[in-house]
C-alpha cells in the first residue's frame, strides 16, 4: 500500500470523526434541552386551560379554578418593591365577593384572623365605597357568641382617639338598633375608669346636647349606695341618694334638694 495514500485515508479519517463527534454531541443537546424545556412546563403547570401560568402577562383560566396550596408560613407572599399596588382583585359580579377570606382555627391570638391588616404609619384596612354600596360591613353571624367589630387600642400612653366616624352628608353619624324584641341589653354602653364623663353629647351652637324620647321614661337615675349628695361637684349635676331623694349642684358645695 502506498504509503501516501495511507496518510491521505488517515488524514481524512482523522478529519471525518470529529465531525461525525460534534453531530452527535449536538443531536443529544438537543433532545436534552427539548426535555428540559418540557420538564419545566410539566412543572410550572397551573390550574388554567391555558397552560403554564405567565409572569408578566396576561393569563385567562376560563370556567377552570387556579388553586395553590402549601405547608409553608406563607402560601403565598407578594412584594411591590415600587409605589403602586402589590394586589388588586376586581368582580363584576352583584352577588359575589372579589376577595373572600376565611380562617377555620378558633385561637385567641389577635392575628389569628380571616383578614389582618398591619402598617407602620399608614392605614391598616381602608375600605371606600361608591354610591349607595357600603365601605365596610362586618357581621357575626352564629349560634355561639361573637363581636361584630371590636376595636383596641393596647397602648396606655397613645392620646388619640379609639374610633373616629366623621360623616359629610346628611345621615346620622351613628346608628345603634337593637332588634331583638326579647333582649334586657343596651343599645349603646359607654364605661370609662377615668375621671370624665363617660358619655359626651355636644351640640354645638344649633343642637341640644341630648335628644331624648320614650313611652316609659325620658331619663332614670339609678338611686346611689351613699346616704346624700358628694361633698361637691359641678354646677348641673344631678344625683339620688340612696333614699332616694333628687339633688342639683349649683358648684362646689352648694347642693339644692329638689325631691
Amino acid at each position: 500500500m502506498d504509503p501516501a495514500a495511507t496518510a491521505n485515508s488517515g488524514d481524512v479519517t482523522s478529519q471525518t470523526r470529529p465531525e461525525s463527534t460534534r453531530r452527535r454531541f449536538l443531536g443529544l443537546g438537543a433532545i436534552l434541552a427539548t426535555a428540559g424545556v418540557a420538564k419545566v412546563i410539566a412543572a410550572d403547570t397551573a390550574h388554567a386551560t391555558v397552560g403554564a401560568m405567565q409572569f408578566g402577562s396576561s393569563n385567562n383560566a376560563g370556567v377552570s379554578q387556579t388553586s395553590l396550596s402549601s405547608t409553608s408560613a406563607k402560601t403565598l407572599y407578594v412584594d411591590n418593591l415600587g409605589t403602586g399596588i402589590a394586589i388588586e382583585a376586581f368582580s363584576a359580579s352583584a352577588t359575589a365577593s372579589t376577595i373572600q377570606a376565611f380562617h377555620s382555627g378558633s385561637g385567641g391570638d389577635p392575628i389569628a384572623a380571616a383578614v389582618y391588616g398591619y402598617t407602620n404609619a399608614g392605614i391598616g384596612v381602608h375600605a371606600l365605597a361608591y354610591g349607595p354600596g357600603v365601605g365596610l360591613r362586618a357581621r357575626s353571624n352564629g349560634q355561639q357568641a361573637g363581636v361584630a367589630i371590636e376595636s383596641v387600642s393596647e397602648s396606655t400612653l397613645n392620646p388619640d382617639t379609639n374610633a373616629t366616624f366623621t360623616h359629610e352628608g346628611l345621615g346620622h353619624g351613628i346608628y345603634a338598633s337593637l332588634n331583638n324584641a326579647v333582649s334586657n341589653s343596651y343599645a349603646i354602653v359607654a364605661s370609662t375608669k377615668g375621671s370624665a364623663s363617660a358619655l359626651l353629647a355636644n351640640g354645638l351652637t344649633q343642637a341640644r346636647g341630648i335628644k331624648i324620647r320614650s313611652q316609659i321614661a325620658h331619663l332614670w337615675l339609678v338611686p346611689a349606695a351613699t346616704a346624700s349628695h358628694p361633698a361637691s361637684g359641678n354646677a348641673g349635676d344631678l344625683f339620688v341618694d340612696k333614699s332616694k331623694r333628687l339633688w342639683f349642684c349649683k358648684g362646689g358645695a352648694s347642693w339644692v334638694l329638689i325631691a
